[in-house]
């Protein structure tokens, strides 16, 4: 049962009648073929959806913001979701809810007031967000060597 000289010669003539009929080399066409018409689809389909991306931008930068808060009732819904995708893409509100989750007018109503009074708004939030940098304002410039205390600190903001 060892692969013997008559096998070789047997799996050689196989070898060379498979190269013959030219098959490896039709495949591996085939499959160039397809593999360029699938990047040659994806290409346009990102074409598309950049295009698109951009129409979007341009309208959404031509849009004029209404501020007047005794306005945006008297807007009909496509203003209001025009309005609040102003908010939503230009302005990186993260507040403003995508236009699924805003079922009615009133609720388009609603979100787009409370966007307005955050842009009206002074920023506070930002300034809670910061960390706290006063408290080793102190060690500037001299050496500081950890205690038992921060090696605690510094193991619990690792975990």
């Amino acid at each position: 049962a060892k692969f013997g000289e008559d096998d070789h010669r047997f799996v050689m003539l196989k070898a060379r009648e498979v190269d013959a009929s030219k098959a490896p080399a039709k495949f591996r066409a085939e499959l160039m073929a397809r593999q360029r018409a699938t990047a040659n689809g994806k290409r346009k389909q990102d074409e598309a959806r950049a295009s698109k991306k951009t129409e979007l931008h341009q309208k959404l930068t031509q849009t004029m913001l209404v501020l007047d808060k005794t306005a945006i009732p008297k807007l009909s819904i496509k203003q209001l979701d025009l309005q609040l995708e102003v908010y939503r893409v230009l302005k990186h509100d993260k507040d403003v809810p995508i236009k699924a989750r805003l079922k009615n007018k009133a609720a388009k109503i609603d979100a787009l007031l409370a966007a307005v009074s955050r842009l009206k708004s002074p920023s506070t939030e930002s300034s809670s967000i910061l960390p706290e940098i006063s408290s080793h304002a102190e060690c500037e410039g001299e050496e500081h060597l950890m205690d038992q205390d921060d090696d605690e600190e510094v193991l619990y903001y690792q975990k």
